[in-house]
């Protein structure tokens, strides 16, 4: 379910070791990224549940709105994964319409207890 197509923070961000960022502003999202970085980026979500992409330009990076679908359960599994490995705290219900769940991931990672160590998969 693609969104708008204006970029709307915050921004979900997910690396290919399965750490998610919370980006709040598109400066903080892109003064964050260095350009070898983008390649590792498994999931870029806005508030409105747009999937993006950065894309890197010589020594910058820029943030680009593609026109897909979010592969949702692919989304869960790594959310719930995160959560299970690096908070104290339950993943967000998978009930939820795209907005609802992504909103959902926003509140609980701000008030997340993290872990200091990833706990192991059962």
């Amino acid at each position: 379910m693609p969104g708008t197509n204006d970029p709307r923070p915050p921004f979900l961000l997910i690396d290919d070791g399965g750490w998610i960022n919370i980006y709040n502003s598109t400066d903080d999202l892109i003064d964050d990224q260095e350009p070898p970085f983008v390649d590792e980026v498994t999931f870029l979500i806005d508030s409105q549940g747009n999937l993006m992409r950065l894309v890197a330009d010589d020594d910058s990076v820029h943030l680009e709105t593609l026109d897909s679908e979010i592969d949702l359960n692919r989304l869960q599994e790594s959310v719930d994964r995160f959560f299970r490995a690096w908070t104290d705290n339950a993943p967000p219900r998978h009930d939820l319409p795209t907005k609802d769940y992504l909103s959902e991931i926003f509140a609980l990672y701000r008030s997340a207890t993290f872990r200091g160590r990833m706990r192991k998969e059962r």
